[in-house]
């Protein structure tokens, strides 16, 4: 048996008895791809994972916001809503009629205590004098009538009880009549009450103008929180004024980038059309604060940040001083600070 170590197939495997054997291509290419596809989606979270430290080295980035200042317009008297004089976004000066309120309660005392002080003293005098001389008319009638029965008791046409009763009514009268003459000759407590309606009428004349709700100062109103017909209490939430004053910019830092929180620190804003601008820390934080829902980040439920105050280095574009306008800071990286330094 002879064996051949070498063949015409193994130097040129397309032929087969002289003629061309079309193979199909070799999948070991695809099998590869395939390998190498499972292997990125096995470590994706280890890359994620080291992308993003390698991210936040060396993008140090914070959610901000403009904020308008607002002032909150809140009832001083309950009272319920008459009329609600302005719209949203209607422009205000200062002292401008915003809100009717309506107390019937105060209303009704102010009409009490004005009937108590419009009598004037000359007539309230004078009507303790008629009342004084009725009195006397009245006290000389029994004085007469006890005389009478006195004479009918000596002459037995009259009993003693009689005498008695007559004797009692005339006592009344004097009473009465003592009284109403002190009070007559110390006028000091009549007027000290009517003193005392005025200033309550004064306070009372106050509190209704509490009523009506006036602007305490220029700007442009935001939000209407009442309806009309409303019953309100002191203290309730009237409307929104947003203030005539530069817009704020805040940024919630993370607590954990405390050292970048320092006034004077540089940074860079990105506004909602993607430009950007340099500004610096106002001043140091303010306050750690939760971070608004719009501003978190997907996986974060109850982050925390460092508010901090920025002033940007030139005025804020006029199309962004629009309340609550996110916006993103950037501050420099590790390497950005420590090439600043030499």
């Amino acid at each position: 048996m002879k064996v051949r170590f070498s063949s015409r197939k193994e130097q040129d495997p397309s032929r087969e008895g002289g003629l061309k054997v079309l193979y199909a291509p070799s999948k070991r290419v695809a099998f590869r791809l395939r390998w190498y596809l499972i292997l990125l989606l096995v470590a994706s979270p280890f890359l994620w994972f080291v992308g993003k430290m390698a991210m936040s080295i060396l993008l140090i980035e914070a959610p901000g916001r403009v904020v308008q200042p607002m002032l909150e317009v809140r009832a001083l008297e309950a009272g319920k809503v008459g009329d609600i004089l302005v719209e949203p976004e209607d422009p205000v000066n200062d002292g401008h009629l915003l809100v009717r309120l309506v107390n019937a309660s105060l209303q009704e005392q102010k009409a009490q205590l004005e009937a108590s002080v419009t009598v004037p003293e000359t007539s309230g005098e004078q009507l303790v004098m008629r009342q004084i001389n009725n009195l006397r008319q009245r006290l000389a009638r029994a004085r007469a009538r006890v005389r009478d029965l006195e004479a009918l008791v000596r002459d037995g046409a009259a009993t003693t009880g009689e005498l008695n009763a007559a004797r009692d009514t005339r006592d009344e009268r004097e009473q009465e009549l003592a009284q109403l003459q002190r009070s007559f000759l110390e006028p000091i407590a009549w007027r000290s009450a009517r003193a005392k309606d005025l200033g309550q009428l004064k306070v009372v004349e106050q509190r209704l103008a509490q009523l009506s709700v006036r602007a305490p100062e220029a700007g442009r109103i935001k939000e209407v929180a009442v309806a009309e017909g409303e019953n309100v209490g002191p203290g309730t939430l009237l409307l929104k004024l947003a203030r005539q004053q530069e817009p704020r910019i805040y940024v919630y830092l993370a607590p954990s980038r405390i050292e970048l929180a320092s006034e004077g620190q540089s940074l860079q804003l990105k506004f909602p059309d993607d430009q950007w601008y340099d500004g610096r820390i106002s001043g140091p934080p303010k306050d750690v604060e939760r971070l608004p829902p719009d501003l978190r980040s997907p996986f974060g439920v109850a982050e925390l940040g460092l508010l901090v105050e920025v002033t940007m280095d030139s005025p804020i574009p006029p199309q962004w001083r629009i309340n609550n306008v996110p916006l993103t800071a950037r501050f420099p990286n590790i390497f950005e600070r420590w090439s600043s330094l030499r």
